[in-house]
């Protein structure tokens, strides 16, 4: 991603599915999309594989 200086730079997003009452991970992956927009629906297709 091109960062404010005009260099390219790796940038991540790191996306973590937690219990709130519990506070136990579900769900965490790594993407390289640079706003969450996209990242709901397969964060919550991650989320119900590691459930079964």
């Amino acid at each position: 991603m091109m960062n404010k200086k005009g260099k390219w730079e790796w940038d991540y997003n790191a996306q973590i599915i937690v219990d709130e009452y519990k506070g136990i991970i579900l769900s965490s992956y790594i993407t390289q999309n640079p706003t969450d927009h996209f990242e709901l629906i397969p964060s919550i297709e991650q989320l119900e594989s590691n459930l079964k």
